[in-house]
């Protein structure tokens, strides 16, 4: 291979692999947190799946800081949330997205879930951690049932 063939593939690798400019890539450390989350949810659907909620202390555990701090309503525990004391029935996950910066890892994903009028609604799901020392230490969350673009009757009024 020429000398020129081979500073140009290498030049188009470095651009293909680099990070988009103004976004730096994760560190290993960021990595290592998303991935942690990643496994959580992966652990908890399992166990869920297999309808064996008894074992859900255990996935807490083996994932939470014993000093686990919940900011909202329910179990404390992702897959079994609950609005006014009822457990939505769900389908499975799908990842939207996932991002880390710092100590915070925040991941979007999607699902069919039955509310309170026995309805089946395509829900995103927002979560927020926190994580130390390779533990979850803190978490938020909020759903939302996505809304209807504007129809073609209502955006020409």
């Amino acid at each position: 291979m020429s000398t020129s063939l081979r500073a140009a593939v290498v030049c188009v690798l470095a651009v293909a692999t680099a990070p988009t400019l103004g976004f730096a890539a994760n560190t290993p450390e960021e990595a290592a947190n998303k991935q942690l989350v990643l496994d959580y949810y992966r652990d908890i659907e399992a166990t869920v799946g297999a309808g064996k909620m008894s074992e859900l202390p255990q996935v807490d555990a083996k994932y939470r800081d014993p000093g686990y701090i919940q900011h909202s309503v329910g179990r404390g525990g992702v897959g079994t949330q609950s609005r006014g004391g009822v457990a939505p029935k769900m389908g499975p996950p799908k990842l939207l997205a996932i991002t880390a910066e710092g100590d915070k890892v925040i991941q979007v994903t999607m699902r069919s879930m039955t509310g309170p009028e026995g309805k089946a609604n395509e829900t995103i799901i927002f979560n927020m951690f926190r994580v130390k020392n390779g533990k979850l230490i803190e978490h938020w969350d909020a759903f939302g049932v996505p809304s209807e673009p504007p129809s073609k009757s209502s955006a020409s009024k």
